[in-house]
């Protein structure tokens, strides 16, 4: 059998369907999470206790600025508590830069890597090395520091490799006071987002479409159809206006960060706790 180019016998696609159905089981409560991490002092700190609670796979905060880091894991709890199943695509976290270095890793089908991210027996070697390279090729190619100025991004290399990551040149520990100041200058982001967090909550926004099929559902486009341009650029932002798939990603950010969340990021949020109950 198929799935997105790779070829699976019966007992890789066992495997393929057991890893893409994980679940984040908490250990200990939401609140206690909180306490153990406001006690790191450290980005390494904060990577050990994301693998060690089950938030991900592997985790790379090291080039990334320790208050963003803190902030990004908090996010990550908070999410992760509320939507348990976004544990299956969240298998990395972090700087770009780091994310690079495990798809190396994985090209030359590393033990250790592998059996880290569970891929052993998923799929053939072949296969693993060539949807490696081609995360690497994707973000080789990608200009994250052109005119739009990516920040972050949501990667899902086939069903096998998906991830969080946060471009290190903007949230590094030298760069991330500026692009906190440019945040808080811009006026065309949903409202409550002018903090670098709003970025993370943008990209886990788009982690939870792909889990729950948002863009898929008639619903959601006949809500969507719904507005004109013109709507969505006043009544969320301007990036909102792209695409189904922007809306959703920005109205789910303006929700999570914005104490007074307007009407369409209020619609998305409580659509999105019903739609994921429904999986």
């Amino acid at each position: 059998m198929a799935k997105q180019g790779i070829r699976f016998n019966s007992r890789q696609y066992a495997r393929f369907v057991e890893r893409s159905n994980r679940v984040f089981v908490p250990r200990i409560s939401r609140e206690r999470m909180s306490e153990v991490e406001r006690r790191a002092k450290t980005a390494t700190e904060l990577e050990e206790l994301a693998v060690m609670y089950g938030l991900c796979d592997h985790c790379d905060l090291k080039d990334l600025n320790v208050e963003f880091a803190h902030d990004l894991f908090d996010a990550l709890v908070k999410v992760s508590y509320a939507y348990p199943k976004i544990r299956s695509k969240l298998n990395y976290v972090g700087s770009k830069k780091g994310f690079i270095d495990v798809l190396r890793l994985l090209a030359v089908c590393d033990t250790e890597t592998v059996k880290r991210f569970s891929l052993d027996d998923v799929c053939d070697k072949e296969d693993l090395v060539d949807v490696a390279a081609n995360g690497i090729f994707l973000i080789d190619k990608t200009d994250y520091d052109a005119k739009k100025n990516i920040l972050a991004e949501s990667f899902s290399l086939s069903g096998l490799i998906e991830a969080l990551i946060v471009d290190e040149g903007d949230f590094g520990k030298f760069s991330y006071r500026k692009t906190a100041y440019a945040l808080k200058r811009a006026t065309d982001h949903p409202e409550g987002c002018d903090e670098p967090i709003s970025i993370v909550y943008h990209e886990l926004g788009h982690l939870l479409d792909y889990l729950c099929g948002v863009n898929g559902d008639p619903d959601f486009r006949r809500y969507y159809d719904g507005f004109l341009k013109a709507e969505i650029k006043s009544g969320l932002s301007v990036y909102a206006a792209t695409n189904a798939y922007e809306f959703f990603a920005e109205a789910f950010s303006e929700y999570e960060c914005s104490k007074h969340p307007r009407e369409i990021a209020r619609y998305v949020g409580e659509y999105i706790a019903e739609k994921y109950q429904r999986l």
